[in-house]
């Protein structure tokens, strides 16, 4: 179990536009499959890219064929629930 977070504004030169973005991306990827047993995740992917929803990146399953929820609607789900009952 690995649990990490990083500010946005760390990102905000760091990204796919840039030689040193792409050399980092690079770079934690070939950690990433060094440290993992399994391949990197389909949903992880760059900030501000307009197809890249963050809130897929909060849980990375192993197993990608689970599908995931936004962690923030379920919440609100289970709380719109308790009110009701």
């Amino acid at each position: 179990f690995m649990l990490t977070f990083q500010p946005r504004w760390v990102f905000e030169e760091l990204n796919d536009t840039t030689a040193f973005g792409r050399n980092m991306s690079k770079q934690i990827r070939k950690r990433l499959e060094a440290y993992d047993e399994v391949p990197i995740h389909p949903h992880l992917g760059w900030y501000g890219k307009k197809d890249n929803l963050e809130w897929k990146q909060y849980f990375l399953r192993d197993d990608e064929n689970q599908v995931s929820q936004c962690p923030f609607m379920k919440m609100k789900n289970i709380f719109k629930k308790k009110r009701s009952d």
